[in-house]
């Protein structure tokens, strides 16, 4: 099973990223935990934009779509 993690926070220490990374090293055998960690990349949402697709956008909407489940950490 492969499994997306994301964290809604940039800060370098954050606790949803840390949490994630628990996850990840608690998962069982066969079950994949990836953090993905291009957030700072995205852009913000802007529709004009939705028709080319920037490259940060694919790369997530592929990692999302070849994932079996998605866990978002957010702060609150």
């Amino acid at each position: 099973m492969k499994i997306l993690a994301i964290s809604g926070s940039l800060r370098v220490a954050s606790n949803n990223t840390m949490l994630l990374r628990a996850v990840a090293r608690l998962a069982p055998a066969g079950m994949n935990v990836a953090i993905y960690s291009g957030l700072g990349t995205l852009p913000l949402f802007n529709p004009d934009l939705e028709a080319s697709d920037p490259a940060p956008v694919a790369s997530l909407r592929q990692q999302i779509i070849s994932a079996d489940a998605l866990i978002i950490a957010s702060p609150e």
